[in-house]
C-alpha cells in the first residue's frame, strides 16, 4: 500500500515538473515569437 502512495506522490511531482518545463519552453518560443522575434537594433 505503501508503494502506491509513494509512486502517486512520485508522479504528481513528475507531472508538475514537466508541466513547468512546457510552460517555459512555450514561453521561449512563443514570446519571442509574439514580439515579432527580431532585435530592436
Amino acid at each position: 500500500m505503501k508503494k502506491k502512495v509513494r509512486d502517486t506522490e512520485v508522479d504528481t511531482v513528475g507531472a508538475t515538473f514537466v508541466s513547468i518545463v512546457r510552460t517555459e519552453m512555450y514561453l521561449l518560443i512563443f514570446f519571442p515569437l509574439s514580439r515579432g522575434y527580431e532585435p530592436d537594433e
